[in-house]
Formats: C-alpha cells, sequence, structure tokens
C-alpha cells in the first residue's frame, strides 16, 4: 500500500483525534503533539468547562473534578498560536482567534475555521484581531486593527465591514446603543441597527466625562452597568456622563472582563518593571485586588459560578485561585516544560529531549530549558528550575543529547557548560568541564565549552565537537580515558556521525571548509597513525560549504545536508585515498531533470526502518525513496498537523515507526509505516487492527518480519488477492483484492518469506480475520 494512500485513509477516517489517543497506540499515520501548556493566553468558560489558549493549542479543564484535555492542531484546529478566547452560550461554539487573524468557531460537531480576514488582500496594514464581542445573539464582531467586522453565526457569512481608520480594541451593546473603543477615543451610535459608516459615530470626549482624544482599551457591561478603559483609567457611565473610577500610576489597562460576580481589571507596568495586578469591583466600586503568583504579567482573567478565578498570564501561565482575594494554584501538566526542541533521541521506546538552541551562525541563546523524557507516555524535565544541581553549574543551551546504548546514562552537551552524564536510575549528574576533562574552552571565550555534536561508536567511546576550541575533537572512552585532537583546517566543528569503519565525519560550520573526516586508526591514544580528509566544494560534488547536518543510513552510506539540498557519499569510497566526490541525487519534475531539494536547506535528516530519508527543512518534511530520488510523503502547516513549517530535528523509534518532529512550535509525532527489520522473522509475527471490524477502513499492519521480506496474502483456497514486500519489518495491507474491491468477508492467510519461494512451512506467519 501506497505510504501516502495509507496516510490518507487514516487522516479521513478520524482527523478529530480524541485527547486520550495520546495514552492509546498511534495508528498508522496518525499523529500526536506533545505540546508544552505552561503558557495562558487567553481565559473563557462554558457552564462545565474552562478553556485555556496556549501558544500550540487549547486546553480544558472541567470544573467538577479539575481534569484536563487538550486540543492542538493535531485534533483538528486549524493554527497554532491562538491570542484570544471566547465562549458564545447562545450558540454553543468556542471562537478561537490565531495570531495571524486566521479563526475557528469550534462546535460540538467539529471546527469551522474562517480565513476571510486573514487572505483578504483588500485590507491594508494590520488584520489583527484585538477583540471578539460575543453577547448572546446570532452575530458576533471583530474588533480589528482596522475596524469592526460583523459575522452571522446561523448563516457563517460575513456582514459588514466598516473602516474606521484606526485600531479598535473593544465593542459592545448597552441601552439601545453601541460603544466603540479606539485608538482616537471612545466612539458611540445611538440609531436603528449598526452604521457601517464610521463618520455616522459620535466621538465621546470632554462633554461626556471622559478626556478629550485619548485613546480608549476596552469597553464593557457589567451588570447592567457600562464601563470604559480610556487612556488606562477605568471609567464607568452613570446616568448621563463617565466617572472615573480607578487608576493606578505608572500601570496600563491590559483587559476587562465581566465574566462572574466581579468586574476584573488587569493593570501591568508600563515598563515590565514591576507586577501587575487585577482589581476587583461591584457595581458599588472596588472591593480588592489579587497580586500574588496569578497576576504576574496578567492577559485575562474570568470568575466562574463557584467564585474561583482563572487567571492567564504571560509570565508564570495559567493558574487559578479560590476566589477574588486569596490563594493560587498552578496546574501541573503531564506534558514537556517548554516548546523549545533542539535535538530527539530515541531509545527503547523512551524519547530524550534537549530543549537548548543556538543561532544560525552559532551564538548561544542562553535557553534555560533543559532536557525532557518521554517515557510510557509520562514527561519529566531537568532544568535549573526543578534541579539545584543544574542551577549551581549555570547550565544553559542544552544542544546535544544521546542516551548511551548499552547502560542507562544519558549523554547532554551544553553550548554554554560542558558535557553532562544523566543516570536514569537515580536521577544524579556527573559534569565535565575544563577543569575536570580535555574539553576545552572556546577561542575568544574561554570559559565556555561549546559541545556542538556527539556520537558514539561501537566500542562504547564518546566522539564530540567542542566549537572554536584550540583541539576541538573530543574523545572519553568507555573507561573513562579522555583524548582531544587538533585539526588541520577549521575548528567550528559542529554535527558529527561515524560510518561502518569508524571514521568520524564533522560539518565544519563556515562557507569555506566544508566536511572533515577523521581516523584515528583504532588507536585513540596514539596520534601518529591519525588521519584526516577536508571534503568541500572545491574537490567534491558539494554545492555548497554550508553544510547542516549529517546522517548515516542502512546501507552506511553518508548523508549531508546543506543549504542547497543533500549530498551523499557512498559507504565504499575511501575518503583518505583521494577526494571523495560525493553525489547529488538528481530527480525527474515534469519532464525536467534537477538536484533533490536543491532550493531547500535541511536542517535535519532521519532514515526510517526501510531505509527512506526524512528530511528536515524550513518549509516543512519531505519522505523519499531510499535512494532519495522519488517523493513518498510531503509535510507541511498546510496538509498536515505540523505546527509549524521550520523543523528542528527528526529521529524515529524504530521498534513501532513512531516519528518525532521538532518545530520551531514545539514536538509532534506521527506513526509511520516502516520498523526495523531483523534477518528472520519474528515467530509471534502478527497483525494490527485483528480481527478487522467493518467500520475500520485504515491500513493493516502485519509486524516483525523479517528485513524487506516478500509478503503474499492469500484466502483459505490459495487464491492470492495481495503481494507486497515488507517496510523494513513491517508490511501494509489496505484490505482490498486485486479487482480494488474491498476483500469479502473471511480468514487470509499472510506468508512471508526473504526467500525466493513461499512453499516452506514456516512462509505462513499469521492470520487475519476480516469483517465486512
Amino acid at each position: 500500500m501506497d505510504f501516502r494512500v495509507s496516510l490518507t485513509l487514516t487522516l479521513l477516517a478520524g482527523f478529530l483525534v480524541d485527547p486520550a489517543i495520546g495514552q492509546s497506540d498511534l495508528r498508522i499515520g496518525q499523529w500526536r503533539s506533545h505540546f508544552a501548556y505552561n503558557e495562558g493566553i487567553s481565559v473563557t468558560q462554558d457552564d462545565d468547562k474552562v478553556y485555556y489558549a496556549a501558544r500550540t493549542g487549547l486546553f480544558a479543564v472541567r470544573k467538577a473534578d479539575m481534569s484536563v484535555e487538550f486540543f492542538s492542531k493535531v485534533d483538528g484546529l486549524s493554527e497554532v498560536e491562538a491570542s484570544l478566547i471566547r465562549y458564545h452560550p447562545g450558540r454553543d461554539v468556542l471562537v478561537v482567534i490565531y495570531t495571524n487573524s486566521n479563526v475557528d468557531l469550534v462546535f460540538p460537531s467539529g471546527v469551522f475555521n474562517i480565513s476571510d480576514i486573514l487572505e483578504n488582500n483588500n485590507i491594508v496594514g494590520s488584520k489583527a484581531i484585538n477583540d471578539v464581542y460575543v453577547g448572546l445573539g446570532r452575530k458576533i464582531y471583530f474588533s480589528c486593527d482596522f475596524g469592526l467586522v460583523e459575522f452571522d453565526l446561523e448563516t457563517r457569512k460575513f456582514g459588514f465591514t466598516m473602516f474606521t481608520g484606526t485600531p479598535v480594541s473593544g465593542f459592545t451593546e448597552f441601552d439601545g446603543s453601541y460603544y466603540l473603543s479606539t485608538g482616537q477615543g471612545l466612539y458611540r451610535y445611538s440609531g436603528a441597527g449598526i452604521a457601517p459608516n464610521f463618520g455616522a459615530w459620535e466621538q465621546l470626549g470632554d462633554g461626556h466625562g471622559l478626556p478629550a482624544g485619548a485613546p480608549s482599551q476596552g469597553v464593557v457591561v457589567y451588570e447592567n452597568q457600562l464601563f470604559a478603559a480610556v487612556d488606562h483609567a477605568l471609567y464607568a457611565w452613570e446616568e448621563d456622563a463617565f466617572l472615573l473610577w480607578d487608576l493606578r500610576d505608572g500601570h496600563y489597562i491590559e483587559f476587562m472582563s465581566p465574566e462572574g460576580q466581579h468586574l476584573k481589571v488587569g493593570f501591568r507596568c508600563f515598563e515590565d518593571a514591576c507586577n501587575g495586578k487585577v482589581h476587583f469591583y461591584t457595581v458599588e466600586g472596588k472591593v480588592g485586588e489579587h497580586g500574588f503568583d496569578c497576576a504576574w504579567r496578567p492577559l485575562y482573567a474570568i470568575e466562574d459560578e463557584e467564585g474561583r478565578v482563572w487567571y492567564a498570564d504571560e509570565q508564570r501561565g495559567p493558574k487559578y485561585a479560590g476566589n477574588y482575594l486569596w490563594g493560587c494554584f498552578a496546574f501541573d501538566f503531564n506534558t514537556p516544560w517548554s516548546n523549545n526542541v533542539n535535538e530527539i533521541a530515541v531509545k527503547d521506546g523512551t524519547v530524550f529531549v534537549a530543549a537548548g538552541g543556538v543561532s544560525d551562525t552559532y551564538n548561544n541563546r542562553n535557553y534555560p530549558d533543559g532536557f525532557y523524557i518521554l517515557d510510557q507516555n509520562d514527561w519529566s524535565f531537568f532544568n535549573r528550575t526543578n534541579e539545584p544541581l543544574l542551577a549551581q553549574q549555570d547550565i544553559l543551551d542544552y544542544l546535544r543529547i544521546l542516551p548511551h546504548p548499552d547502560s542507562q546514562y544519558v549523554y547532554i552537551g551544553s553550548y554554554y557548560a560542558g558535557l553532562i552524564r544523566f543516570d536514569l536510575r537515580d536521577s544524579t549528574y556527573r559534569f565535565y568541564d575544563q577543569d575536570n576533562s580535555l574539553l576545552q574552552g572556546a577561542v575568544g571565550d574561554s570559559l565556555r565549552e561549546r559541545i556542538a555534536g556527539m556520537a558514539m561508536d561501537a566500542a562504547g567511546t564518546l566522539w564530540m565537537s567542542c566549537f572554536l576550541a584550540p583541539r576541538p575533537i573530543v574523545a572519553m572512552t568507555a573507561d573513562g580515558q579522555w583524548a582531544n585532537f587538533a585539526v588541520p583546517s577549521g575548528t567550528r566543528l559542529a554535527d558529527v556521525v561515524i560510518d561502518r569503519r569508524g571514521y568520524k565525519w564533522f560539518a565544519i560550520i563556515s562557507a569555506s571548509e566544508g566536511l572533515l573526516v577523521f581516523d584515528d586508526n583504532g588507536t585513540i591514544d596514539n596520534p601518529a597513525d591519525d588521519r584526516y580528509a577536508m571534503i568541500n566544494t572545491s574537490n567534491s560534488n558539494l554545492p555548497t560549504n554550508l553544510l547542516t547536518n549529517l546522517a548515516v543510513d542502512r546501507d552506511g552510506d553518508i548523508w549531508v545536508g546543506t543549504s542547497q539540498g543533500p549530498v551523499v557519499f557512498d559507504a565504499a569510497t575511501d575518503p583518505f585515498a583521494g577526494p571523495a566526490q560525493g553525489f547529488r541525487v538528481t530527480v525527474e519534475q515534469d519532464g525536467i531533470l534537477s538536484y533533490l531539494l536543491e532550493e531547500e536547506q535541511i536542517t535535519s535528516i532521519a532514515v526510517d526502518g526501510a531505509n527512506r530519508k526524512w528530511f528536515g527543512t524550513r518549509n516543512g518534511i519531505f519522505v523519499q525513496s531510499p535512494a532519495g530520488d522519488e517523493e513518498i510523503a510531503r509535510f507541511n502547516e498546510s496538509n498536515s498537523p505540523l505546527p509549524n513549517n521550520i523543523i528542528t530535528d527528526i529521529a524515529i523509534n524504530h521498534e513501532n515507526g513512531d516519528v518525532y518532529i521538532g518545530t520551531q512550535s514545539g514536538l509532534v509525532s506521527m506513526r509511520t509505516d516502516a520498523v526495523r527489520g531483523r534477518p528472520f522473522h519474528n515467530v509471534n509475527a502478527y497483525a494490527f487492527p485483528n480481527p478487522v471490524r467493518p467500520e475500520y477502513d485504515g491500513p493493516i499492519a502485519i509486524k516483525g518480519l523479517a528485513e524487506d521480506a516478500a509478503v503474499k496474502i492469500t484466502d483459505m483456497a490459495g487464491t492470492v488477492v495481495f503481494e507486497t514486500r515488507a517496510l523494513g519489518g513491517q508490511a501494509i495491507w489496505d484490505g482490498t483484492a486485486r479487482d480494488g474491491q474491498r476483500a469479502q468477508t473471511g480468514v487470509y492467510l499472510v506468508f512471508s518469506t526473504t526467500e525466493p519461494q513461499f512453499d516452506k512451512p514456516d512462509a505462513l506467519v499469521t492470520k487475519i480475520l476480516l469483517v465486512n
């Protein structure tokens, strides 16, 4: 079955995945998000749940038992990075507004996307949506930088668009009139219906108790009384004029929220030099203010039926308090600590993530996020916020991560403070830097040991590239002995891989250097027999010396990622016998030959169980055949749940086919149709799902096969209904017979072999019951 068909069938079978899927096995082609939800951008509620918007999705807290559900692009949302959410009680719809001005309407029946504002090329300037008025009727109103927009929830069509020439921050209805907060002040219209001509609106100024021409930050109705934020002071309409209610020097009004028993107004420092506050009011006046840990940089707050206050805070994330006066409770989620992903590694089903980073020119970003581990659906994180030793060592920019293949050690390379060895058995650390190892500081930054690449050879020696160190190749043997090596040219060594011969291939981050190949000849303590080879644009087929990453495939070939696509160096090529030319893969498109991904910057290369190449780029992912000359699949923001087209890393669990994808917006994974095969069939080979029930129309996987084995599926009479070859150690059947129709109800026999004939008794590996 074609991989693309497999993916399409799975998505069509159920794109809106229940969040509980994270606790169960994925189907082939199905996606899962692994996002951090420790940022609170916006908050709203219905009768049963409180909804929070985070950078990468939404989560809902059930009021009755505080259980949590997560929703993201994987589950059907159109985008990541929501900026605002509001619930419309009359229509039972959650309005989700994104930073790019796309809008989702989340109904119980599914998601309806409104992309008209985003895609409208007639709007000049910013299209930002600052607020949405939901009211109780069928229409909602978007307050935008360019004006006010009406939308009908019943017809799902837009009404008028009123261009104002000034940003609109809020809209409301009160006592038969309409009010509009803008950058030029507060406006009112008292005619029948809403006039879409801004010139017909009356500006309210000093004759109405407001400072003339001062900008308005919002307008709301609370307990049948009108409140407005003007020039960052709170005003209340009383009979025939606005009266000043509250003002906090040095602060601006971030929001006004009328939901619940109190009117809530969030104040923030103009320079963020102090913590914000949320003030609470009744119609009689101010009754209290809440600071504590719930309101450091408040963005919004609501109050539920029990008087609990739910805070969206930019700095300290989503929290809630027992009432408007005291207490603050933080959410504890089973998610990564942040959405930064630099490198991913998988060992025995456990996923390891280094959450540091460097700039494109390999300067420090000073990320403190640490590293994360996903073990049996449980996330744990390790950084200076929860590990005193990491804070004491001042560790930043956790750039590389490598679990030891034969022990419980995990090695983490910091681009700031050397090497960390973490013991999974007791969560203890050992730190290596220039004081207790042969790691060296960078030239020009001698206090910082910048580890930019790590790989382990067959003997258990850890090889590292120490960026800009005088001796940038560093090795630590299995018994703890150290060695370091000077190189003939270029000390800006980064990514490193080790081929089947034990040669170390280093990418040099330089426009003039290219590749360095190093061979210690198996005598790490004898530099006299060391060999070096330099490969660059002058002596090879590298199109550029701007290299990004390296990978070794199942055939032993070395794939080199560049800013102009990949280059392949054959496993049989000896780089020390003469210049290794390498070659660029040619592909045909519309009858024209070109080089594979020649216009793409490769950011990551991974090799799956079928030896297919997964290329991460700044424009999504390209999955290519083993030779690279055929496109198997392509994933980007528009055709998949990828949250961002900029891919930071890709790693594959070869036991089940899960592909983990790091993006600039966080981590996602999907189940692919290839797993690593072995020389012989597993005696416990099986098919999944089995039985295949009538409601299931996705791919059927036959697992536990020998590598690249031939597969035949027959009915009980021996008639062949399907033939294929395993992708690594797994074959895929779409449940159809040779005529393209779904196979009839019955038991089907699966034969598989690595031999030319299927007539051996052990060729029968499993049976499948298919029910129509």
